[in-house]
């Protein structure tokens, strides 16, 4: 008896989600299947087909590392990321896919807020009155990466990883932001809870991940 697993990532909703009794409580869907023998391996790929018709192109069977790195590929433009409290895995998540060299620009890991006014221009006043993990500091980390890489794209996080609340901001509080080049910035607000630190940068990753390909 062999195992098969899928990966279903879920890139919003064109339609009513309910009606298909959908709740979707984060991007990224994992399902396991353990086929009994190859009659029941074919019932779930006609399942899956079923579920692929109803949701299109906002379904990706797969990794999403893959499928930003195959997008970017395909308009020819690039991304540039900024990050905090991922520190790092989220440029790991792209340059751990083959073909990331033609996509990815630069990665900065902006752990203090010293880098991050320094580096990224973020401005201190933002930082004093917002604090790190806000929507107007991640948005001014889009601008800074895009201004020293001049990618196409910036994907920046900034959040409460845990285990301790910081800055009288809840642990599993994220703030992640994606900027095209000439447009405003998109900022996405996520409360992942009191989760293990690993557990909250991994669901960080994914979120952000998912985030940029609902708009590149």
């Amino acid at each position: 008896m062999k195992s098969t697993q899928w990966q279903f990532i879920l890139l919003g909703f064109d339609v009513d989600a309910s009606k298909y009794g959908v709740r979707l409580e984060s991007h990224a869907l994992l399902l396991y299947a353990v086929p009994q023998d190859d009659t029941d391996c074919t019932s779930v790929e006609r399942f899956f087909d079923e579920v692929c018709k109803i949701f299109g192109q906002k379904l990706i069977i797969g990794n999403l590392g893959e499928a930003v790195v195959h997008t970017l590929t395909k308009s020819e433009q690039k991304i540039s990321i900024a990050e905090s409290c991922t520190g790092g895995l989220l440029a790991h998540q792209l340059t751990g896919i083959s073909g990331a060299s033609a996509v990815f620009d630069c990665g900065i890991i902006a752990y203090a807020n010293d880098i991050k006014e320094r580096v990224l221009g973020v401005d201190s006043q933002s930082l004093m009155q917002f604090g790190a993990v806000s929507e107007v500091v991640v948005a001014q980390m889009c601008e800074g990466i895009l201004r020293v890489s001049g990618a196409d794209f910036a994907l920046a996080t900034s959040g409460v990883a845990g285990p301790s609340a910081s800055e009288h901001k809840p642990v599993g509080l994220v703030f992640i932001g994606v900027k095209q080049k000439g447009e405003r910035a998109i900022i996405e607000q996520c409360n992942f809870g009191n989760l293990p630190r690993a557990q909250i940068q991994c669901l960080s990753v994914q979120n952000a991940l998912a985030l940029l390909l609902r708009h590149i």
